[in-house]
């Protein structure tokens, strides 16, 4: 649920707006088609992850990744959005290796590490952000709830049977939170410009 930068520089509240917006229709678009390749399957932990399936938890963080690039090529360089960015292409090897060479297991793992390492480094980028804070409250709540998912998600690649149609609520969740995010920075943006 990373991906959105909260340091102000010029321009950046549209910016960060219009990627909260994209990164929110990407998700929810990703849950979806990501529903309808897992067919209600419950993979066996130890048995091999559907390619599909593993390339599509593979593409997740790929998101992400696009999501901070563009923050990045924006000039928007902050330590948690450097480090998100490098978080990101790690999940994607790690997702994708595990998807072709590993069991369920390490795939699910690999999720929850990034989904909760994300999760931190959101919370992290929001608290250090410049006003207004109100806007920054659903971004920290998504990273909370997602260092806490992610440690969920670890837990339960430990079990017998590994319930892969669990993940698929995650980004629809986050989706939420960018919007939120959005609609609540655009308020505050639009009344401080009513009250000049």
């Amino acid at each position: 649920m990373s991906a959105v930068s909260t340091h102000d520089v010029p321009g950046g509240s549209s910016i960060k707006r219009r990627i909260a917006a994209a990164r929110a229709g990407a998700a929810v678009l990703w849950a979806i088609v990501y529903t309808i390749a897992l067919h209600g399957k419950h993979v066996l932990t130890g048995a091999d992850v559907p390619v599909l399936v593993g390339v599509l938890l593979a593409i997740y963080p790929t998101i992400d990744a696009t999501a901070s690039l563009a923050e990045l090529r924006k000039g928007r360089a902050s330590l948690e959005l450097r480090a998100g960015f490098t978080i990101d292409v790690l999940a994607i090897a790690g997702l994708l290796v595990s998807t072709f060479a590993l069991h369920t297991q390490y795939v699910i793992t690999a999720f929850g590490a990034w989904a909760a390492a994300a999760g931190l480094l959101q919370v992290a980028g929001a608290l250090r952000a410049g006003r207004p804070r109100r806007a920054q409250l659903p971004l920290i709540i998504s990273g909370t709830v997602s260092t806490i998912v992610g440690a969920t998600f670890i837990a339960m690649a430990t079990q017998h049977v590994a319930h892969l149609s669990k993940l698929e609520g995650y980004p629809v969740l986050g989706a939420v939170f960018f919007l939120l995010f959005a609609a609540i920075d655009y308020r505050q943006r639009a009344r401080k410009r009513s009250a000049h």
